[in-house]
């Protein structure tokens, strides 16, 4: 590799992904490459003229990726303004020189940013044409649908999932609605259906095949959402049993196989992953759900990022409807 930030970035990369699946610090070798890319990322764009090259590009997004998810938020925030500046100034429609793929991984990195640290995009990456927050779930019920000989998607998965899809379609227009008007219209409009819904032990079951656990994951995935639907009137208790459910469904998605949802069902995979990431606590545990997202969306999904934004914008709602985004003004939590 001719660039020698991108080699120690492409490096960094390897070891920080195997720290995070082993759950463990990182090491002194993710450290080295870690150091090694910051100091040479510094001197590239600290001259007059900064040298902003493909490389130069490869180089700051794993760097944000990585440390957002391996790093404490509020400090890491700051620290990433100015890699933060470099990703926005490739991205401009004006800057002629960069690939539309690599434009389309900066746009990535930084919904994966959003998602971990409960803040919008530094800027408007998202237009109309992705679609309303409920497309991931209109996506959803369509593959099930129309799945080669109804075997994948259990009836009773099925079912559920339709309950979550017409109550979520009701609730399109609260984006930027008061907290009052959240309250009301969930009183009025969602009467969640909670029955057979307690699923939270049976994806334990050690001689489940990859589909049987993909439905008892959708299950669980309901249970959360509809949990998350009357956040705003429950005690922090429940909050922390809503937040233990994510970490079940973390442990559950880990026990199916990559190339299954690949070639399956990416489009469950990808409601699944920003339902739990939306019923954790935690940015860390959020950070988890979306790099495990990241990794298979990436090889699944177009250059649109159509599968990445719709879960990205049902993330961002249901967040915003719980109350339990901190960054929104009227988040239960009060904004930090």
């Amino acid at each position: 590799m001719a660039d020698p930030c991108l080699f120690h970035a492409t490096l960094f990369s390897a070891a920080a992904s195997i720290d995070i699946l082993m759950g463990r610090k990182a090491t002194a070798v993710t450290l080295y490459h870690q150091t090694s890319t910051i100091g040479m990322l510094s001197e590239r764009l600290n001259q007059e003229f900064p040298l902003l090259t493909y490389g130069t590009l490869g180089s700051v997004l794993p760097l944000i990726f990585y440390n957002m998810l391996l790093s404490t938020p509020k400090p890491l925030i700051d620290e990433m303004g100015p890699l933060i500046g470099v990703i926005k100034m490739y991205v401009l429609p004006s800057y002629i020189t960069l690939s539309q793929s690599a434009a389309y991984r900066g746009y990535r990195t930084m919904l994966s940013y959003s998602c971990v640290f409960d803040t919008p995009p530094v800027w408007d990456c998202l237009h109309a044409e992705f679609g309303r927050s409920n497309s991931i779930l209109r996506s959803l019920v369509s593959s099930s649908t129309f799945c080669i000989g109804g075997l994948l998607f259990e009836k009773e998965t099925i079912e559920s999932v339709l309950d979550v899809y017409e109550a979520f379609s009701k609730l399109d227009q609260l984006s930027n609605a008061s907290a009052a008007t959240i309250t009301t219209q969930l009183v009025q409009a969602i009467t969640p259906t909670n029955d057979n819904l307690s699923y939270s032990e049976e994806s334990k079951d050690l001689s489940m095949d990859n589909a049987s656990r993909m439905n008892a994951c959708c299950r669980l995935s309901c249970l959360i959402f509809w949990e998350l639907l009357q956040c705003r009137s429950q005690t922090m208790t429940n909050i922390l049993i809503i937040n233990e459910r994510a970490k079940l469904l973390k442990e559950s998605m880990a026990k199916i196989s990559y190339s299954f949802w690949i070639r399956k069902a990416p489009e469950a995979f990808t409601w699944i992953t920003f339902t739990g990431a939306a019923g954790c606590i935690d940015a860390n545990d959020r950070g988890t759900f979306i790099h495990r997202a990241s990794t298979i969306l990436t090889a699944v999904d177009n250059e649109n990022l159509t599968l990445m934004t719709q879960g990205w914008k049902y993330f961002c709602l249901l967040r915003r409807i719980s109350g339990l985004c901190r960054s929104s003004a009227d988040s239960i939590y009060g904004v930090d």
